[in-house]
């Protein structure tokens, strides 16, 4: 493909192809051009007396039968060729021009000579005149460059004419980076020397943020899945040895003092299930935190928080929990209520003892399809080892965290409504985050 191009640049050149009616205007001046000077020739040997007025006349006709006969001849050759060149020049500049890849020129410099429409657009630039002279390199990244600029000078010293696959970052005249594939022709004379490069650049953005997703997908789901072994092994191997422990102490007398051990080895394995059940439930939700809603409504986010407080699972029992009108959010109930409960139930766990109070408010925003929240508790506050990575699944407090799904859970579900959310600690922990009305992206 970039062989021909070339060989097609060689051949049509960059300037515009003429037209038949500008080449047929060239064949008539000729042909008056040479009966002017054959009627001239003729007319200086009759006024000599070399001629006769008829022998004059008759050579005159003669030649003008001939020259008319060969330049007919030759124009109707040069005419066919020609309809055949401008009609592969057509063909090859609407080729060219509707690529949807950039294809482009360069001199022996590494300067654009010539780009097509969509090397303009990704360029960013409206006309040719605005790249044609510019340096190649000028559009690269600058962290891509000494990588591109070295691939090209080894190509150069092998004399290797074809360059593909080979990805990099530029940089359009707007400042947005996009991602390409090159792949490059170099066309060397036969002494070796670097006469012009041709070449194709595909845009490559789109899969390569897929690509990018994908590899930190794959690296999150690997620590997923190592952690997640972890913390169900520690759980459930004190199941286990709290059964082997409860066998051996019931094949011995039920003395007081054995019941009060057989108690506490019942209280090992029970609340070893427990964590391992509350990891084993969360699992699904993390699942399913990043999904677009099946279905959304009007969510009147204060019913939600009442039910919440209400669970009895939650065991906030003396807790003093402080709202305001939290007012509507378009969204999934389900979604509402699992951020607010993640958040409820993770400050519970950090309340401050008997005076335990819980902030769940409502915060000014300036756009009013945006709603900020906030969650706050009186406790300790997040220590300032994890709070950079708070979000970060598994993370947790050594001494009250629990599976460290949660606040992961959260931040993902928040992101599904386009919003953010920010830990950081004022007389305890705090949990600010925002939610966009949700809509239905059109396919």
């Amino acid at each position: 493909m970039l062989r021909m191009l070339s060989k097609l640049r060689k051949a049509f050149g960059n300037e515009k192809v003429k037209s038949l009616p500008h080449y047929r205007a060239i064949f008539i001046a000729v042909f008056i051009a040479a009966e002017v000077a054959t009627i001239s020739i003729e007319a200086y040997y009759l006024w000599m007396g070399q001629k006769t007025v008829t022998s004059f006349l008759l050579d005159s006709l003669l030649f003008t039968a001939i020259a008319g006969i060969l330049l007919l001849v030759a124009y109707y050759l040069v005419g066919r060729v020609l309809s055949v060149y401008i009609e592969q020049h057509g063909k090859f500049e609407d080729m060219v021009n509707n690529s949807a890849d950039t294809i482009y020129y360069l001199d022996n410099c590494g300067c654009i000579d010539w780009v097509n429409d969509a090397g303009l657009d990704a360029f960013g630039c409206g006309e040719l005149k605005q790249v044609r002279g510019k340096p190649f390199a000028d559009f690269i990244h600058p962290d891509d460059r000494e990588m591109v600029f070295a691939y090209f000078d080894d190509a150069l010293k092998m004399r290797r004419a074809t360059t593909s696959g080979l990805t990099f970052r530029m940089v359009k005249k707007d400042g947005d980076d996009l991602y390409v594939e090159l792949q490059a022709h170099t066309v060397f004379d036969e002494e070796g020397n670097h006469m012009e490069t041709v070449g194709i650049i595909r845009d490559v953005t789109t899969r390569k943020r897929y690509e990018e997703a994908l590899e930190r997908a794959n690296a999150q789901l690997e620590g997923y899945a190592h952690t997640a072994a972890h913390d169900l092994k520690n759980p459930i191997s004190n199941v286990v040895f709290g059964c082997g422990a409860l066998q051996n102490l019931l094949d011995l007398p039920l003395t007081d003092q054995n019941i009060t051990y057989i108690k506490e080895v019942a209280d090992v394995i029970i609340n070893g299930s427990v964590k391992a059940a509350a990891l084993i439930d969360e699992l699904p939700l993390l699942a399913e935190s990043g999904q677009v809603p099946k279905e959304i409504e009007n969510v009147d986010v204060d019913e939600e928080v009442r039910l919440i407080i209400a669970d009895k699972s939650l065991q906030a029992d003396g807790v003093r929990f402080n709202t305001n009108d939290l007012g509507t959010v378009v969204a999934s109930p389900t979604h509402i209520y699992q951020i607010f409960s993640n958040l409820i139930s993770n400050a519970v766990r950090f309340t401050n003892g008997d005076e335990s109070r819980i902030d769940i408010l409502r915060l000014p925003s300036e756009e009013g399809s945006v709603h900020r929240f906030l969650v706050k508790d009186n406790g300790p506050g997040i220590p300032e080892e994890i709070m950079d990575k708070i979000f970060i699944l598994f993370t947790k407090d050594k001494e009250k965290g629990e599976t460290g799904i949660g606040l992961s859970i959260v931040e993902r579900m928040v992101k599904v409504y386009g919003g953010d959310i920010r830990a950081y600690n004022d007389n305890g922990a705090c949990f600010e985050f925002t939610l966009k009305d949700f809509t239905y992206q059109a396919s």
